[in-house]
């Protein structure tokens, strides 16, 4: 299935599905990435190995803006 090609994954809640949605396509619009709504409307965003790093950036600023794991 296309989920075992993106095995890197970020949960964001919904209050936070539509700054991070943003945020991707501002700063990284040719990111191969695939975007799976969840129940509740939050969203995992899932990413290919190589492209981790930009995961974790997301979540360094969702973190950072008060975000809670």
């Amino acid at each position: 299935m296309w989920f075992n090609d993106y095995p890197m994954v970020l949960e964001v809640s919904a209050a936070e599905r539509d700054r991070a949605l943003m945020w991707l396509m501002k700063n990284h619009s040719t990111l191969d990435c695939k975007v799976q709504e969840l129940s509740g409307g939050g969203a995992e965003i899932r990413v290919r190995d190589g492209d981790c790093a930009v995961l974790d950036a997301l979540g360094a600023l969702l973190e950072g803006s008060g975000r809670a794991f």
